[in-house]
């Protein structure tokens, strides 16, 4: 789900590529600047408005992942951030 102009959710076709890690590159159907539910999507609604929180990519203890796995998630953060 991506939050449009307006804070509210809206459904996006997106094409997906390879698999990373756990993670997979999107391909198409967003844009560097399109800001996309990550946390809580299961209770979003389309057409409702959604409150925007910053994401925090340091999920280590959250979701108990291992420094190597945490490392490829911060490996990964970069690249994002490289290519916008």
């Amino acid at each position: 789900m991506v939050i449009n102009s307006d804070e509210v959710g809206e459904y996006r076709s997106i094409q997906i590529g390879q698999q990373l890690n756990g993670f997979y590159i999107v391909k198409s159907g967003l844009s560097a600047d399109d800001q996309i539910v990550v946390e809580g999507y299961t209770r979003a609604e389309e057409h409702s408005p959604i409150t925007i929180k910053p994401w925090n990519p340091n999920l280590q203890e959250k979701y108990r992942l291992n420094d190597t796995m945490q490392a490829q998630l911060n490996e990964i953060m970069t690249m994002i951030q490289q290519a916008e």
